[in-house]
């Protein structure tokens, strides 16, 4: 695994029905990303969407900025799915986790900075997987070699 981040959210706001699906804003209250080479938070206030279709997936689209530990802004956006099964609405009526393999949550998190250290990262393809934890998506990003 080469990176372990972690999306905290604290709001969920349905913005309502759309002509590609029912369109909600996720307010991202923070997070963490761990992984070969790079560690930091993801900081406050980050803006997030989810579109449901009625297929039961959901598009996820996620942008904002990880503070590294040593001080470097990089900007990071997320794009993906999200099935809603019934595992994942019961942990998120609950408060619970789900298993990796209790639902489909797949993303491509993409990075960007002006700072030579972490320039590596815009030269990366990372592919994901993850599920639900109290309050927060958690996923386990893998570098394409």
């Amino acid at each position: 695994m080469d990176l372990v981040p972690r999306i905290d959210s604290a709001t969920l706001m349905a913005v309502g029905p759309r002509a590609f699906g029912a369109r909600a804003i996720l307010g991202v209250s923070g997070g963490r990303v761990d992984g070969d080479g790079v560690h930091g938070t993801i900081r406050p206030r980050s803006p997030g969407f989810l579109v449901a279709d009625a297929d039961g997936l959901a598009r996820v689209d996620l942008h904002g900025t990880l503070l590294t530990d040593d001080g470097v802004r990089i900007a990071a956006s997320c794009a993906g799915i999200l099935e809603l099964n019934a595992a994942v609405e019961h942990a998120l009526a609950t408060r619970t986790m789900t298993g990796f393999g209790d639902q489909r949550l797949r993303v491509s998190p993409r990075f960007r900075t002006d700072d030579a250290r972490y320039r590596w990262l815009e030269r990366e393809v990372y592919v994901a997987d993850g599920h639900v934890v109290p309050g927060a998506l958690e996923c386990r990003a893998h570098r394409v070699r």
